[in-house]
């Protein structure tokens, strides 16, 4: 197994309420080893929007809970491509 990626996690709420905080991935799986509870104040968030990693070269790639509960990259090629340096599409 490969080291764990340090990367950031972000929930955007509402229409644009980003709650980001630092977090971990498996390179093998995609799956989000360790998310950091954020200290924003986030109480009177109704609407997720969307989940998302974002990797230290920049690139985003969405996540979503899997039928065990993990968060894990919906496209694991893609997120495995970022890592490995290949160009974006």
């Amino acid at each position: 197994m490969a080291d764990p990626v340090e990367c950031t996690f972000t929930s955007e709420w509402d229409g644009g309420v980003l709650v980001t905080t630092p977090a971990t991935v498996d390179p093998d799986t995609g799956k989000l080893v360790s998310i950091e509870v954020s200290d924003d104040e986030v109480e009177g968030l109704d609407h997720l929007d969307r989940e998302y990693l974002t990797l230290p070269d920049g690139s985003d790639h969405a996540v979503a809970a899997g039928e065990d509960g993990r968060y894990g990259v919906t496209d694991l090629d893609a997120f495995q491509a970022a890592l490995q340096g290949a160009p974006r599409p």
